[in-house]
């Protein structure tokens, strides 16, 4: 795959134009990876973008492949999904981030930490009920871009039953109960302290006029869908995070996906069992058990996966299903340790929640709407930070 040097004032285009120009010598070998067939050749194919939300800017673009090929003397279809990803370093940013914030931001979501997982060996080694896309082929290249061609798992269009989701807490609670009971791992690519940067940088950049006290509290919509006994309660629970980040850094850490929400699940028969199929592992590292739940249930909610009067029922059948998945891996730990993981990391994100950047615009029935269902999804995080809390008390 041939580079191209950047500039300053580059942006995605670049990357569409360079993967318009991927042709069938290129495709070959992640096309016979996928088929099986290393005599398979590229008969015609292709593309076509996914879309997706860029959240942040090493986000290079997700593309769909699709074609034939001949192999054992006949024509077989293919299809592959090509991930890009970049690095954010010189690229033009409308709103730039001061430089000190910047660099938190870089490391916590680092362009190039998948392409490492997958490199290393470390997401094709995990063989539970959670695992990770196939990759077939891919790299980085020297104008730090990261290409992986990876099994396409199809649309994600069908609603998950509680079964499902007990499926998913289960295999995600295996997932991170297998390093709790045996070796955690130690790779400089594994993020950590993912909470805290969170909580304490991200979300005052992104989100300072939604924090309590805020300039965005003022509007009448935003006093309408938030109470002010909720309001309290908020400004509270803000005013405690360090002491909620302190005690859930002190906890036992273990490896974590930390952004396995319903976009980024799959789920497939395999072996006669069904299997849970993570993507987008950009943000694996290092995390208390509990943690790791508290992403999906904000991330499925907030996302409109799921409806935020649903909520509470995900967040139960989430937690329960996850504690047999670590106890099933060995775990032997106090559950208590994973409910103030999960209750704090839970409360302290529903400061990006709240949607009243709806509530500055004109009144309508669809901000209203965006307003009760993200005040509903925002009642549950704040019982559950001040469950947090109250753990934290008693410790």
């Amino acid at each position: 795959m041939a580079s191209e040097t950047r500039s300053p004032a580059d942006d995605r285009s670049s990357i569409d134009r360079r993967v318009e120009a991927i042709d069938a010598a290129l495709l070959e070998g992640p096309v016979r990876s996928v088929l099986g067939d290393p005599s398979a050749r590229v008969v015609e194919w292709r593309h076509e973008p996914v879309g997706y939300d860029f959240l942040n800017p090493s986000s290079g673009g997700v593309y769909r492949f699709e074609g034939t090929a001949t192999g054992t003397g006949r024509a077989v279809p293919w299809r592959l999904v090509l991930k890009v990803t970049r690095s954010a370093a010189g690229l033009a940013d409308e709103s730039p981030l001061p430089p000190g914030l910047a660099a938190v931001r870089d490391e916590a979501v680092r362009w190039d930490r998948e392409l490492r997982a997958y490199e290393s060996g470390f997401l094709a080694a995990l063989d539970g009920d959670l695992v990770a896309a196939a990759c077939h082929g891919g790299g980085r290249e020297d104008d730090d871009t990261g290409w992986l061609w990876l099994e396409d798992l199809g649309g994600a269009a069908e609603v998950w039953s509680l079964g499902d989701w007990e499926r998913v807490g289960r295999a995600l609670g295996a997932f991170n109960g297998r390093f709790l009971a045996g070796r955690v791992p130690d790779h400089d690519w594994l993020g950590r302290r993912w909470l805290r940067v969170w909580s304490t940088q991200l979300t005052p950049y992104h989100f300072g006029r939604q924090l309590p006290g805020g300039a965005a509290w003022d509007a009448p919509l935003a006093r309408e869908a938030y109470p002010v006994a909720l309001q309290d309660r908020l400004a509270r629970l803000w005013g405690g995070r360090d002491a909620l980040l302190r005690a859930v850094e002190a906890l036992p850490q273990t490896c974590c996906h930390l952004d396995a929400h319903r976009r980024n699940l799959f789920l497939r028969a395999a072996g006669g069992a069904t299997q849970v199929v993570a993507i987008d592992w950009g943000l694996v590292g290092l995390a208390p058990a509990g943690e790791e739940i508290a992403s999906t249930l904000v991330g499925t909610v907030a996302s409109g996966e799921l409806p935020a009067r649903d909520a509470a029922g995900l967040a139960s059948v989430l937690y329960d299903a996850y504690l047999g998945g670590l106890r099933e891996a060995g775990w032997a730990g106090d559950e208590r340790d994973v409910r103030l993981a999960f209750a704090a990391a839970a409360g302290l994100r529903a400061f990006s929640i709240l949607r009243l950047d709806v509530a500055e615009g004109a009144a309508s029935a669809e901000a209203a709407a965006v307003l009760a269902d993200a005040a509903t999804l925002a009642g549950l995080l704040v019982e559950l930070g001040d469950e947090a809390r109250a753990l934290c008390a008693g410790r």
